[in-house]
């Protein structure tokens, strides 16, 4: 387990800062209405579950502790993003203090003082700035004098709450960091940023521990309070303080003496300085506001390098008081507004201290509204929605054949920014319309009716988002019912509000007059057939003139025209496709198999009819192909689809392409149809084979139940939690290894999959990270290592093949505690598979070798020869408690450095 500073006082989450007496840290969250948060930028801070913890990261700023104050109270704007529900929804926090930015590198978990609460944190209520809730914890964290490094860390498990972050502000030394110690995100263990994180740390501790204040000497004056005059009063209160002692809540009055922060009693020290300063006028002292936002109080303003607010100000007043020209959406500019009140109307900032005389303000497009949309006709259509306003109804054709390319009109309030053109059809037939490459944002097209214009509840008769054959967002629009003499409604908008920033394009419109042609409906086709009655009924129009005779309606590219799946081995190719442009699959069923299927993922269908009572598997298996997934749907119809199966990485066979997809088991009876949709991660297009193997019922197989091994129904196998093996026996399956403790010489175990934590560390050629661990061993006959054979392409999945991996070893003298001179190596290792599995997916493998090295030998390497990403690599297993003992590790070919952490290793000397 990793070592947590123990630190006394009460621990619990907050919902507010400090208050009472106490004094600030640090604050870079500013006022509650969030003027100071940036709500377009946020820095992630998380840890996840622990199959997923190389990604724990934390957000890193630092203060100046100068007084060596303990803090009490630590506070974070917290935010989230990917599936992120809310506050409510977060496990706990961890707040942690650290000596250097090494410490934050090494350990999350802060060195100086670490407190973990295990419980969902309360919002601030005073809080207001809309997405964003400020949350904290209150204990005792004792910290040393100097800069300290702090993160506050959501505990948040990604499977049901998304990603969790910081906010950043505009309070700060623009500096912070990122830190990921597991290395999951491939940033290295520390990132430097130039942003400030929006925290807030107080203290109640002891007003003595803080500086005096700039003019010291000024202790009094005629109401009791400092008056910026040494004189008279200054005296008679340092004489009447005097021998007084501070009581950890208190200063005495007289203390102004020794600087920089007295000593917390009256002495003769305190009088002789007040006295010294006699009929001193002390200078005006008050917030300076700085250009790149940040704030120095206390200051005089000969003294102050940037705007000096008056005498008495404080630095919640650089933000408060930041005042400039705010452009309204109605093209008006408003003077002395704050960027807040700018906000609140969709109106565009220009910057603190600005006016209206500096800036120029433009009205909104022409064209900005239906009831003025601009008459247009075939060609190009120049336009700009840089002042456009944001209004207008939303795409809402749930279910309507026309819109089903329009899928993100679904996940918005409305579209963005649009802007309105009027067509009247001079034929019968289809209207095109295109942005594709001709605008330099995300555009979103919809044709409406005339009277649209006014209603509150529009069905759109077609609409068009993030066309796959068109770059940055750009769409193309095909309404096939145009009617000739129809005037229609043509809007253009954006995805995301930005008013006021340059966004233009060009907008161009084609029609064709309607020519019947032949018309695929599932394998079906029927000639003579119009574009809109094809796609009334539910067909794919195959083009004007088109024949029967000369098209090939299933073609794979949607449902309708699946191909014919045989059981055994089908070939498939997914390029040139398209999206299906229905729903996405619900990956709920296969969560945790890096099912990652979007609106836009290129797919291909198929189509098969069990010929039996019995089950199927449907694999995608093929060391040729791509990186796969699979969803797998019985049904009558296209239309009657039901999802029984999904799959985004399949490790249950082995000779794959890395991350291929398969599912086993579904039940079908004879005349059952199964339609299966196959498409490529990332969008990645390709070619491959689907098999489909059937099970008639009550066919025997060997089922493997780890090491056991039994010939029965594939059935009752499942039912048992087995693995099932057509067709085999017992005589010709070999199951699982059981794992034995290292019991033949010099050995440490592997940490178990129930440990509270382990971890395991890449050791392989083409990642460019080695490990060595250290054996004190007279003579090395053979060995064996234990580890996880993982792939890493921008996150952790399992090596479907980990027997084909070739492993190479090497034994090392000792140079200084570290791998010195090689004394033997060796290419090869036999393998096998054990029953121990980590996270519930990474199964504990293990590779063995014989040096038969006769001489003393102080470090052991192994390691994977991969080309690189995306291969399967050796992760070498801990051993041990986490955290004891050390090996070494080599980054790139240079020299070796130590880690401290246990290698497992079992050695027969």
């Amino acid at each position: 387990m990793s070592q947590r500073i123990t630190v006394l006082g009460v621990t619990g989450l907050i919902c507010s800062h400090a208050t009472g007496g106490g004094i600030t840290l640090m604050d870079q969250l500013g006022p509650a209405d969030g003027v100071a948060i940036d709500p377009g930028t946020i820095i992630a801070s998380q840890y996840f579950e622990d199959s997923f913890a190389a990604y724990d990261i934390g957000a890193v700023d630092d203060f100046a502790n100068e007084a060596g104050l303990a803090a009490t109270s630590f506070e974070m704007a917290l935010t989230g993003w990917n599936g992120y529900a809310g506050v409510d929804a977060v496990q706990g926090l961890e707040a942690n203090f650290y000596s250097s930015l090494a410490a934050a590198a090494a350990n999350l978990v802060g060195d100086l003082a670490s407190e973990r609460i295990l419980e969902a944190p309360a919002a601030d209520p005073d809080w207001t700035l809309e997405g964003f809730d400020v949350v904290g914890a209150e204990s005792m964290w004792p910290l040393p004098t100097g800069v300290v490094y702090v993160a506050l860390i959501p505990v948040n498990e990604f499977s049901l709450n998304g990603q969790t972050a910081c906010g950043i502000s505009s309070i700060g030394d623009g500096n912070c960091w990122q830190t990921n110690p597991g290395g999951g995100w491939g940033i290295g263990p520390i990132s430097t940023m130039s942003f400030n994180l929006a925290y807030r740390i107080t203290t109640d501790g002891d007003p003595c521990g803080l500086l005096l204040p700039a003019c010291h000497a000024d202790v009094s004056g005629p109401s009791g309070v400092p008056d910026g005059t040494v004189g008279v009063d200054d005296l008679l209160a340092t004489v009447g303080s005097f021998g007084a002692s501070g009581d950890g809540t208190t200063r005495p009055a007289g203390d102004c003496f020794p600087l920089p922060a007295g000593d917390c009693e009256v002495t003769v020290d305190d009088l002789l300085e007040v006295i010294s300063r006699f009929a001193y006028t002390c200078p005006a002292i008050g917030a300076c506001c700085l250009d790149a936002g940040e704030c120095e109080s206390n200051v005089a303003e000969a003294d102050c390098q940037g705007e000096w607010l008056g005498d008495g100000t404080s630095c919640v007043s650089c933000a408060t008081d930041a005042v400039g020209a705010c452009c309204a959406t109605d093209g008006q500019c408003l003077a002395e507004q704050t960027e807040s009140d700018c906000d609140d109307i969709n109106g565009l900032f220009y910057g603190k201290g600005s006016t209206c005389q500096d800036v120029s303000c433009t009205p909104p497009p022409a064209n900005d509204t239906c009831s003025k949309a601009i008459d247009i006709s075939e060609g190009d259509t120049p336009f700009d929605i840089t002042w456009a306003l944001t209004n207008g109804p939303v795409c809402k054709a749930p279910g309507e054949p026309h819109c089903t390319d329009c899928v993100d009109f679904q996940d918005i309030e409305t579209v963005a920014n649009d802007v309105w053109f009027s067509y009247t059809a001079s034929v019968t037939g289809i209207l095109t319309l295109s942005t594709c490459d001709q605008a330099n944002f995300d555009t979103l097209l919809g044709v409406y009716d005339l009277a649209a214009c006014g209603s509150d509840d529009v069905t759109t008769l077609a609409c068009s988002d993030d066309s796959s054959e068109c770059s940055q967002g750009t769409s193309i629009l095909q309404y096939l019912e145009m009617s000739s003499g129809t005037t229609y409604l043509i809007r253009v908008g954006a995805f995301s509000d930005e008013y006021g920033t340059a966004r233009s394009g060009t907008l161009s419109l084609s029609v064709e007059e309607s020519v019947a042609g032949a018309c695929c409906s599932e394998n079906d086709c029927f000639d003579d057939t119009l574009p809109a009655a094809c796609v009334d009924f539910g067909g794919v129009f195959m083009g004007g003139e088109s024949a029967c005779e000369d098209v090939e309606c299933a073609n794979g590219d949607t449902c309708l025209g699946a191909l014919t799946f045989l059981e055994g081995a089908n070939s498939f190719n997914t390029e040139g496709l398209n999206a299906s442009g229905t729903a996405a699959p619900d990956g709920s069923i296969c969560e945790g198999t890096y099912f990652d299927w979007t609106s836009n993922t290129i797919d291909l269908w198929g189509r098969y009819e069990a010929t039996g009572p019995g089950t199927i598997d449907v694999s995608l298996c093929d060391p040729a192909s791509f990186d796969t997934m699979l969803a797998v749907y019985t049904g009558a119809s296209c239309f009657s689809l039901n999802l029984v199966a999904c799959n985004g990485d399949d490790f249950g066979q082995s000779g794959c392409q890395p991350n291929s997809s398969a599912v086993y088991g579904i039940a079908v009876d004879t005349g059952t149809i199964v339609y299966v949709q196959i498409g490529g991660r990332k969008s990645v297009e390709g070619s491959g084979t689907c098999t489909v193997t059937f099970h008639p019922a009550d066919t025997f197989g060997a089922c493997c139940t780890l090491t056991d091994c039994a010939t029965l129904p594939e059935v009752a196998c499942l039912d048992s939690g087995g693995q099932w093996y057509s067709g085999s026996n017992c005589d010709i399956v070999s199951c699982q290894t059981a794992w034995q403790s290292c019991t033949t010489g010099i050995g440490i175990d592997p940490v178990s999959p129930n440990a509270a934590s382990w971890t395991s560390f890449a050791s392989d050629a083409g990642s460019g990270s080695v490990r060595a661990a250290p054996i004190p061993s007279t003579s090395v006959t053979s060995c064996t290592v234990y580890g996880l054979a993982m792939v890493q392409d921008g996150g952790w999945s399992i090596c479907s093949s980990p027997s084909d991996m070739t492993m190479n070893w090497t034994l090392y003298a000792d140079e200084q505690g570290l791998p010195g001179d090689s004394l033997v190596s060796g290419v090869g290792a036999s393998h096998a598979s054990f029953d121990l599995v980590y996270s519930d997916i990474y199964q504990l493998q293990g590779w063995s070798f014989t040096p038969a090295y006769t001489g003393a030998a102080d470090w052991l390497e192994l390691k994977s020869l991969s080309p690189g990403q995306g291969a399967c690599w050796f992760t070498w297993m801990a051993g041990g408690d986490e955290g004891a003992g050390a090996h070494a590790e080599q980054l790139y070919g240079a020299p070796w450095a130590a880690e401290t952490t246990d290698l497992n290793y079992c050695i027969s000397p």
